[in-house]
């Protein structure tokens, strides 16, 4: 629980934010223009900072008391100062054009030769507010400052995305050990069958090599996987039979319709009819789209809009292959090995409100309903009875 100083400073009123106004102006009161300031004024002055500086720490350090009802998760000091200097280089940059607005502004209402009504004592204000002179220049002095105070605070978001964006770029190069050159041409989806067979059939066995024959660097498993995700896209439409054949490793399982029940025979008796993989092989055929590219075709159908003649044509499947790839390439944890899979719990919440029925319910006919419950339900969802 957070301790009664914590809970103080927590629980103040957003109206403590705009304190240093308050006490700008008593200080503009005690200003008489002159730059020798009598002790009065010093106070003052000593104040404003005060309370100034307890605002900013107040507005940057200390949450809001809504979100103090349970202690905060531990932080690793890395992290913590990663977001610190992230915020202290947002906020700086920001300081930075603030100072350069603020010196614009003074000389264009210099040149323009108007009213400086921040630097007037009271008492001159006391005498030029009888001129409309002076009242016009007030206007135009409060909508310059009012457009840039509002383009002060709208900029906030433009340098907090700028910080985001060189963070992730950063992020992205340390994810893929700082080889910068291998995410602008390398061709992820060539690689795609070896890292997926390393990285998620980490327990299934690889092809033995043998004397003077080519043997694939995937593992045996990985082309009854991989059609079996090309089937699902085939049977959601969103691949043609066409781009099937081009993607699949067995060719004549490339049809115009993919029927739900294929999909849920397991794969297990698809590498029974195969043989063991360590003691006999088979020969499969590698899809187009597995077909290695070097680096100037790559870079030239990746960002000279080259169209690939083997490439699906929707764009989601594009998105989805290009993620997978290039997600393969990311570091990954080993995979649980069957059957030593963690447990999952799963709580689901319910209302307070009645969910069971009773069977007299269920049968129930009246003027309200046209046909009992139990009637309409076993319409609706006949696989279930």
């Amino acid at each position: 629980q957070p301790t009664c100083l914590r809970k103080v400073l927590c629980t103040l009123p957003d109206i403590f934010a705009l304190l240093p106004i308050g006490s700008f102006f008593a200080l503009r009161i005690y200003d008489d223009g002159d730059y020798d300031l009598d002790m009065m004024s010093w106070v003052v002055f000593g104040i404003h900072c005060a309370v100034s500086a307890f605002s900013l720490f107040h507005l940057l350090f200390v949450p809001s008391y809504r979100f103090m009802l349970w202690e905060l998760s531990p932080v690793p000091c890395t992290s913590r100062v990663v977001r610190y200097s992230f915020w202290l280089c947002v906020l700086a940059a920001k300081f930075a054009l603030g100072l350069a607005v603020l010196n614009v502004m003074h000389l264009t209402i210099r040149d323009l030769q108007l009213a400086r009504v921040g630097h007037e004592t009271v008492s001159d204000v006391m005498e030029l507010c009888k001129s409309t002179i002076w009242w016009s220049d007030v206007l135009v002095w409060f909508v310059l400052w009012a457009t840039a105070f509002l383009l002060f605070f709208a900029d906030t978001q433009l340098w907090f995305t700028l910080g985001c964006t060189f963070l992730g770029v950063l992020t992205v190069f340390k994810q893929r050990g700082w080889a910068a050159a291998n995410i602008v041409y390398e061709d992820a989806m060539a690689r795609l069958p070896e890292r997926f067979s390393k990285k998620v059939l980490y327990y299934s066995q690889f092809p033995k090599k043998k004397p003077g024959k080519a043997v694939a660097n995937f593992s045996s498993n990985f082309p009854l996987v991989w059609d079996r995700i090309v089937a699902y896209m085939r049977y959601e439409d969103d691949i043609d039979t066409g781009t099937m054949a081009d993607l699949s490793f067995d060719v004549k399982s490339a049809r115009d319709g993919v029927v739900f029940e294929d999909l849920q025979k397991p794969l297990y008796e698809k590498v029974a009819a195969q043989g063991e993989t360590g003691s006999a092989g088979f020969r499969v055929k590698m899809p187009t789209a597995f077909r290695g590219k070097n680096a100037t075709e790559t870079c030239l159908k990746t960002y000279c809009c080259m169209a690939d003649a083997h490439e699906p044509t929707n764009a989601d499947v594009r998105w989805r292959l290009a993620a997978l790839g290039r997600g393969l390439s990311l570091p990954m944890p080993r995979p649980y090995r069957g059957p030593y899979f963690p447990g999952l719990t799963v709580l689901i919440p319910h209302y307070g409100e009645q969910i069971l029925m009773k069977k007299s319910e269920l049968f129930e006919q009246d003027k309200r309903s046209v046909v009992p419950l139990m009637h309409w339900l076993k319409q609706k969802y006949e696989e279930e009875f």
